[in-house]
């Protein structure tokens, strides 16, 4: 599930965050990335949920590994749009953070 934060807490973390997770978290390229895989698998109302849950990747809230996870129990779509959809969110957003988001999670 992924965890909610106030404002302040967002921006707290926000501020901890090494310079190009922060640049990924606010970019155009990232906002239009999310935009073409909503329109691609046309989802809708759950358009907001799978925002949400990549900016709590890119905060450092929820790991890269749970989002699959996190998005099958919180959305309407099914496991395979959703297995295809993370696998885009991990190409085209993570995967230029990677070095950044694994010292973030630890991750080897």
């Amino acid at each position: 599930m992924t965890p909610e934060i106030s404002s302040e807490q967002y921006w707290k973390l926000y501020k901890t965050l090494p310079k190009p997770l922060q640049e990924a978290l606010g970019s155009n390229e990232t906002a239009d990335t999310l935009k073409y895989i909503s329109d691609k698998y046309d989802i809708g109302n759950d358009t907001q949920i799978i925002v949400d849950s990549n900016a709590a990747v890119l905060l450092g809230i929820l790991p890269p590994n749970e989002l699959q996870g996190a998005l099958e129990k919180e959305t309407e779509i099914d496991k395979e749009a959703i297995k295809k959809i993370v696998q885009e969110i991990n190409r085209l957003i993570f995967y230029p953070v990677r070095s950044y988001l694994k010292e973030l999670y630890d991750l080897l």
